[in-house]
């Protein structure tokens, strides 16, 4: 293996579960494993370029390459299957309806609220590195993190989940 091959290979163990986590939050399962090596191909033909921190070019790329595969198979339907899996994913979780009622909420919410809580929440990421990936100010990030939170509380209270059904409603008003 080449000193530049051996570098790489670095950089992919270091990064993976990151990258892997990042995109396996916002895309059908069946669709994450290209999406990763997409990412690391992109890196890979740019590795000259890459930074020497490179897990926030990591991240916008796995970003941009999200945002390609969700124009290509509609949006709502990469929502929808996100909220089916944490429907089915911890089925005997006590904690299945906050789950089915965060997942319904996250998905009212528009495209950049539900970006930026995930990249927080999710993700883990700094406010200083998520600017980054979202291509804004920190003091941007931090507002519309504070906004997206306050959008998310509102969507919450208004959920209602049948736990029998495994579905989650506007919670009816009096």
């Amino acid at each position: 293996m080449t000193p530049e091959q051996e570098t790489f290979t670095a950089l992919y163990r270091e990064t993976y579960s990151t990258i892997y986590g990042y995109i396996y939050r916002r895309v059908p399962p069946e669709d994450v494993a290209d999406l990763v090596a997409e990412t690391y191909l992109t890196a890979w033909r740019r590795r000259r370029l890459l930074p020497v921190e490179p897990l926030r070019w990591l991240l916008v790329t796995a970003r941009n390459v999200v945002m390609t595969a969700r124009r290509r198979a509609g949006t709502r339907a990469a929502i929808e299957a996100a909220v089916l899996r944490a429907r089915t994913d911890g089925v005997e979780d006590p904690d299945v309806t906050d789950r089915i009622a965060l997942w319904t909420a996250l998905a009212r919410l528009g495209d950049r609220d539900r970006e930026v809580l995930m990249l927080t929440c999710w993700d883990g990421v700094t406010a200083r590195e998520g600017a980054a990936v979202l291509g804004c100010s920190v003091s941007a990030f931090q507002m519309r993190l504070h906004r997206a939170r306050q959008r998310l509380e509102t969507e919450l209270a208004g959920v209602e989940v049948d736990v029998e059904k495994g579905e989650a409603h506007e919670r009816a008003t009096r």
